[in-house]
């Protein structure tokens, strides 16, 4: 509780906190994970720590995948990498992940023809939700 505390008075802090929140990402905790996520969206651009975030997207923990997601959205996501990460996600067995990955990939422009036949293989996800967000992604694009 007290590291958590102390993460979110770093994402108050702005700026300066980044590399610090950069380092709590790969904390042994999953909460100080979460919480490290969710200072870094709360930051927002141009807190770059997405190498450390799309390190957590394959953390065992789904509320660490779905801050991670939830960060990256808010940061922006520019890099090769981070797309394919996207696409990945678009499989987690989360739905929450899998839901906002399509909203992400939707907002990628044209890049986001890259990943057509990923969506259109996710189209068939057992959440209504998941797939509204897959096909306004394909719809956008």
């Amino acid at each position: 509780e007290r590291r958590e505390a102390a993460l979110a008075a770093l994402a108050e802090a702005g700026e300066a906190a980044v590399p610090h929140l950069i380092g709590a990402l790969s904390a042994d905790e999953n909460l100080a994970r979460s919480a490290a996520a969710r200072a870094l969206k709360q930051i927002g651009p141009p807190a770059d720590g997405r190498s450390g975030l799309l390190q957590n997207l394959d953390a065992p923990d789904r509320d660490v995948r779905e801050s991670t997601v939830e960060a990256l959205e808010a940061i922006g996501l520019l890099s090769e990498t981070a797309f394919e990460a996207l696409c990945r996600a678009l499989k987690d067995e989360s739905r929450w992940v899998r839901s906002y990955a399509a909203q992400q990939l939707r907002f990628q422009g044209p890049r986001t023809r890259v990943a057509i036949p990923q969506l259109i293989e996710a189209m068939d996800d057992k959440d209504r939700t998941v797939r509204y967000h897959i096909a306004s992604a394909i719809g956008a694009n």
